[in-house]
């Protein structure tokens, strides 16, 4: 079970290994989210820490986060271990 905390609601959510975190965030934090799919940008998000703990950036992130550190948090697998993210 990876630990995700978001900063900004100081939450720590338990996500299952392997698990997208978009559900997780939608039920236990603030965060925004638009179309869910990786294409308007209203969750771009910013890794703290671990992000060697998630899935590489998809080609819609590569093209939406400016930084190297951006994510989309609807398009965040998790892989495991503890991860923090700011939105």
């Amino acid at each position: 079970m990876a630990k995700v905390t978001i900063v900004n609601d100081g939450v720590t959510l338990d996500v299952p290994d392997g698990a997208r975190l978009l559900e997780y965030a939608k039920a236990g934090s603030g965060m925004l989210f638009g179309c869910e799919s990786g294409r308007c940008g209203t969750c771009i998000c910013r890794v703290v820490k671990g992000k060697e703990n998630l899935i590489p950036r998809t080609q819609l992130e590569e093209q939406l986060c400016r930084h190297r550190d951006e994510r989309l948090a609807c398009q965040i697998w998790v892989k495991k271990g503890e991860i923090e993210i700011e939105y």
